[in-house]
């Protein structure tokens, strides 16, 4: 699910769900630099 909202500040989106299916859904090819995704908050240790 890709949630949108305008602060006043410029629109705003975030997705919901499995990163690899919104992006391949809702963000063009060739729009993205990067994705860095920091787990540490919710990761369990080995």
């Amino acid at each position: 699910m890709l949630v949108s909202e305008n602060t006043g500040q410029g629109a705003r989106q975030w997705g919901i769900g499995d990163n690899l299916d919104i992006m391949r859904e809702h963000v063009p090819d060739e729009s993205v630099d990067l994705t860095y995704l920091d787990l540490r908050s919710t990761a369990r240790p080995l």
